[in-house]
């Protein structure tokens, strides 16, 4: 099959990140069939992912499946429906805080789930497949540093990272057991226009509009912030790229302290904001920094958008948002 008639199955592709990269895909000629898998689980009101999908959902060539990875005749029968030669799999159940109240569920959708859709892609031969993960399963550390692929990973700190760890696990064995390449993306923290409204940017936005204090529980903790444009550019690179087993990061490769980016933040809504802690959660990282170099070095990728730059299009988008309800 050559490049311009590749047939690409999306799970989760209503989700944040998904959402983008199925509209991005579509500009692609190549890409002679998106398919595209989604539960809309109430995680997140379903409200936000039907109005992300209203960007695509008429293309053509996009076929939308209301289905749940774990229903495994569901399942087969979309893959049975088209003959898919590439994977991506995003979908999961988010968030470290939340998962810590359900650990069963975690690791029934993002442990058990996956492997029903490696074992699927074993079973119909499929050519490629990329799995989504995270950088939470480097656990927490002290000082923030950059963190390589290569490094052991001794132990992650909530149910959600562990089950993404696990995954990860299962990927790198059914490589061996089968032979088809799979790629593993550590996402480092997405954020940008559309983002979930769980997340911890958003919440932030959401406090400083409304006039009351920030809430956050490490103030001196880090994060590697990625701008969203980047996370989709990386994940079409690496879908070019695959061969054998590989773990990349995929990150801006700088670090940010809270209290920097709630700086940033506050001055692109135009609010002022006081801070409340909460003190140190459980289940929380304290810094998160990824090195890049593998990743630009096999694939080329060099992010583009600037933590600055993406602060203002997020809350050009949030007021937008705001205004319009």
């Amino acid at each position: 099959m050559g490049r311009e008639d590749m047939k690409l199955l999306i799970t989760g592709g209503a989700g944040f990140i998904g959402s983008n990269l199925v509209q991005h895909l579509s500009l692609f000629t190549q890409y002679k069939k998106i398919g595209v898998i989604d539960n809309f689980d109430p995680f997140y009101p379903a409200e936000v992912k039907k109005k992300r999908i209203k960007k695509w959902e008429k293309i053509p060539s996009i076929q939308l499946y209301k289905a749940d990875i774990r229903d495994e005749s569901q399942m087969e029968e979309i893959f049975k429906a088209e003959n898919w030669d590439t994977i991506i799999h995003l979908a999961a159940v988010p968030c470290a805080r939340s998962s810590i109240e359900d650990p069963a569920l975690y690791s029934d959708v993002n442990v058990t789930g996956t492997v029903q859709i490696l074992q699927l892609a074993a079973e119909h031969q499929i050519k490629r497949f990329i799995f989504i993960s995270s950088s939470s399963i480097y656990g927490s550390v002290d000082e923030p540093y950059p963190f390589h692929e290569e490094e052991i990973v001794s132990m992650p700190i909530s149910p959600y990272a562990t089950s993404k760890w696990a995954a990860e696990n299962y990927c790198q064995l059914f490589y061996q057991l089968y032979g088809f390449d799979i790629t593993v993306l550590r996402l480092f923290t997405t954020f940008g226009p559309g983002q979930r409204p769980d997340m911890a940017m958003h919440k932030f936005a959401e406090q400083m509009v409304a006039g009351i204090p920030v809430t956050i529980f490490d103030p001196a903790s880090t994060r590697d912030y990625t701008y969203i444009s980047d996370v989709v550019e990386a994940i079409r690179l690496s879908l070019e790229w695959t061969n054998g087993y590989q773990v990349y990061n995929v990150g801006s490769g700088i670090s940010v302290n809270i209290m920097q980016m709630l700086d940033v933040l506050s001055n692109a809504l135009g609010t002022k904001h006081e801070v409340k802690v909460l003190g140190e959660h459980d289940c929380e990282v304290k810094h998160t920094v990824a090195d890049i170099r593998k990743l630009e070095q096999s694939i080329g990728f060099r992010p583009k958008v600037t933590f600055q730059e993406g602060i203002l299009l997020f809350a050009n988008w949030f007021l937008e948002e705001k205004r319009l309800k």
